[in-house]
């Protein structure tokens, strides 16, 4: 005779055939949603939820600061920057809103290859684009930064940094390997939150 505490039951979701004829016109949608997502609308998207998310990664990889990026797409849909829209540090109103070249930059190219970076003495990197640097007078010594999807596809990126003031000789510790598996994380969150809000409030059963 079988125990019952035995029978461990499997959570089994099929597909109901009755959204079939509405699913490519729902993807439209989302997607067309995910497209109005940009650096100015993410302050409407980005809830405390996700805030706590991603605060909580970049000071679980031991960073002095972190931003989220966006993709900006031009009409043709190509990608010409990432922009900075959340920043946790003390310059953040200084670095929402900067335009990073796609074509320049260490953000730049995680975003297009889509694999994650963990590096420290950043500032010996021939592709580390020092303008942030230079703008705040401070050296980017470590970065993190992983890519960041929704609705299917590559929308941006998550970083996270240590940096020195210019005149400082010695780097603070960098991050080590393991530091980039909270960031990892965060992103992966993050992306899954986004989903739901824009699927939520595709079909209704979420409010804007």
């Amino acid at each position: 005779m079988t125990n019952p505490r035995e029978i461990s039951p499997r959570f089994n979701l099929l597909a109901d055939a009755r959204f079939e004829p509405l699913r490519d016109s729902l993807r439209e949608r989302v997607q067309a949603a995910a497209s109005a997502i940009t650096a100015e609308t993410f302050p409407d998207v980005l809830d405390s939820t996700m805030r706590s998310v991603a605060t909580s990664a970049f000071a679980a990889a031991g960073a002095d600061e972190g931003s989220i990026w966006l993709a900006e797409r031009s009409a043709d849909n190509a990608v010409n920057a990432l922009v900075a829209a959340y920043n946790t540090g003390p310059d953040a109103s200084k670095l929402i809103g900067h335009r990073q070249p796609i074509a320049k930059g260490i953000i730049s190219s995680v975003f297009a290859y889509e694999q994650p970076f963990c590096e420290n003495q950043v500032y010996k990197n021939e592709k580390h684009d020092k303008t942030v640097d230079k703008s705040l007078g401070m050296v980017t010594v470590a970065m993190i930064a992983v890519p960041l999807y929704f609705a299917g596809s590559p929308r941006g990126i998550v970083s996270c940094v240590k940096r020195k003031p210019r005149a400082q000789k010695n780097d603070p510790p960098g991050f080590p390997m393991e530091s980039l598996r909270p960031v990892q994380l965060a992103a992966e969150v993050l992306s899954r939150l986004i989903d739901h809000r824009l699927i939520g409030v595709t079909v209704g059963y979420q409010s804007e």
